[in-house]
């Protein structure tokens, strides 16, 4: 919701939380004022934001926009702002559509110009880091104070400890990289079952998560995934909306909400 405020693209008001970027970033100053009347600094409490570039590239928007956002988001005091919206370590072209082409250079640019202008909070970048040496990379050559992670942490929920002890240069391969959906079934069904599973110090943190890297538990789940969409692509026709977590290894909890998509 509150990037719909900060993009004009979605942000068509007229009063004062609309218009000029200072307007359109006025939401993100009075939540931030608000927390810290209830939640002092001194708290040591963190309070920070995401960025994502696709926000600003809408409608002719260029980064210079996103630039001066991000400058007077960074004034207000937080603690971190994250930036998101691409891939900043593999930018290669093959096998992506044209619209994702484009999304990753701006994503790209978005990252390397905000990135200097922030004086304040500390920057972190998500944007498919999967190697230890691209992290390091980014970090030494100032592109980030922090290497963020989104799907790599579903699949190995101790891969930054695995990370800073050396224990392993790169993530786990994902065998959904190119597409999103599968992606986000997966990624929600392994945090599903992280937290039905009372944590064991004897069989690790990611005890009871499927592992996907196991060519046998792939096969399984996509099948059941597979029918799963079928059957949400079904209940559609019939106006019906069906939410679910994919029902594979969570000790027979299904998940499943359905009912009818109201008349316009």
């Amino acid at each position: 919701m509150i990037a719909q405020f900060l993009s004009r693209t979605t942000n068509k008001r007229t009063d004062k939380y609309g218009g000029s970027s200072k307007n359109r970033a006025r939401i993100v100053v009075d939540i931030y004022n608000a927390i810290r009347k209830e939640i002092p600094v001194e708290t040591g409490f963190v309070v920070g934001i995401k960025l994502n570039s696709v926000e600003f590239q809408e409608e002719g928007l260029t980064n210079n926009e996103a630039v001066e956002i991000a400058q007077k988001i960074d004034n207000i005091g937080l603690d971190f702002i994250e930036l998101s919206g691409g891939t900043y370590e593999d930018f290669k072209f093959k096998h992506r559509r044209e619209t994702t082409v484009k999304r990753e250079a701006f994503f790209l640019e978005f990252a390397d110009k905000i990135k200097p202008a922030i004086k304040n909070a500390i920057v972190y970048v998500t944007g498919g880091f999967r190697t230890v040496p691209a992290m390091v990379q980014a970090i030494k050559e100032n592109a980030t104070d922090g290497i963020g992670l989104g799907r790599p942490i579903t699949q190995d929920f101790d891969i930054p400890y695995q990370i800073i002890n050396g224990l392993t240069q790169s993530a786990a391969e994902w065998p959904f990289a190119d597409d999103y959906n599968s992606a986000l079934f997966a990624c929600t069904l392994q945090m599903c079952q992280a937290g039905l599973t009372e944590y064991s110090p004897e069989k690790g943190v990611n005890y009871g998560i499927m592992d996907l890297t196991d060519k046998k538990t792939l096969m399984e789940y996509q099948q059941v995934q597979n029918e799963i969409v079928q059957l949400i692509a079904k209940k559609a026709e019939e106006r019906k909306f069906l939410l679910s977590i994919i029902p594979y290894q969570l000790n027979q909890k299904t998940f499943i909400c359905e009912g009818t998509i109201p008349e316009i």
